[in-house]
């Protein structure tokens, strides 16, 4: 998206980057990514994170995990986390 930002295919391929996007950071039932009861992120899933950050720092999936990171570090509620980083289901 980056190298071709006037592509024809500029929409599709944004929406398909924000639909894994949106698994990635939220889960999926079969993966989640944080314990909805607990509300607490993952061990596993915060060491994916923190590789992410480490390694594309300037990208929008490390920025949304970062998001998730401290929402989640300040005990926000999981269905308000959700609302804040702006991903919809």
């Amino acid at each position: 998206m980056n190298k071709f930002p006037k592509s024809p295919l500029i929409k599709k391929a944004k929406r398909v980057y924000d639909d894994y996007l949106l698994d990635y950071i939220l889960g999926m039932d079969s993966s989640p990514t944080y314990d909805r009861t607990e509300g607490k992120l993952m061990d596993d899933t915060k060491e994916e994170y923190s590789r992410i950050i480490r390694k594309y720092p300037n990208s929008r999936t490390a920025k949304k995990a970062k998001e998730l990171i401290a929402a989640f570090d300040a005990h926000i509620a999981v269905d308000q986390i959700e609302d804040r980083i702006n991903l919809r289901r």
